[in-house]
């Protein structure tokens, strides 16, 4: 394994060479891509709101003490009488969707939304190599905080703030 390792290296001099290569600005995602993977990671968090709006309204009207069976009575007698079983469903939501954005996809072995997986990209560090969590969540949390700008601070080396403070690179590798 180490010959093949030493002839590699005296091919191609040493490991810049692949840094550059792995780092080319042609390899690199652009706003297309970029737009592509966000798009999927919102369409994915608003059919998972869906499904979770409806486990947490159906929560909220069984475990009412409604003296009616008619739903609008029952959500306007939830919102005078119990108003708990509204901000709990509310902020159960909400809880999901941070896990969705920020949590799953730490769990992956390489860290990436479903977004980023469907647009075929990942996340790489200025030395080729591939991200932590921690740099991660860094990104995400930047990139959200960043929201509406992020694709405008995109330059021509096709690298966003978040991606410039974080020092990583979207690849399509």
């Amino acid at each position: 394994m180490y010959y093949i390792y030493y002839i590699g290296r005296c091919i191609y001099g040493s490991n810049d060479y692949w840094i550059q290569k792995l780092t080319a600005t042609q390899y690199r995602a652009g706003v297309w891509s970029r737009f592509l993977g966000f798009f999927y990671d919102i369409t994915a968090m608003f059919f998972l709101w869906i499904m979770v709006g409806v486990l947490t309204t159906t929560w909220m009207i069984t475990s009412s003490n409604s003296p009616s069976n008619d739903f609008a009575y029952i959500r306007a007698y939830i919102l005078e009488n119990e108003p708990q079983l509204f901000y709990t469903g509310i902020v159960i939501q909400i809880l999901v969707l941070l896990l969705y954005v920020f949590v799953l996809p730490l769990t992956f072995k390489i860290p990436r939304s479903f977004g980023m997986m469907i647009a075929g990209t990942k996340l790489l560090k200025d030395n080729a190599s591939e991200i932590s969590r921690i740099t991660y969540f860094k990104r995400e949390i930047i990139k959200w905080v960043l929201f509406p700008g992020m694709i405008l601070t995109l330059t021509k080396n096709k690298q966003s703030l978040a991606d410039k403070l974080t020092k990583t690179y979207l690849t399509y590798y």
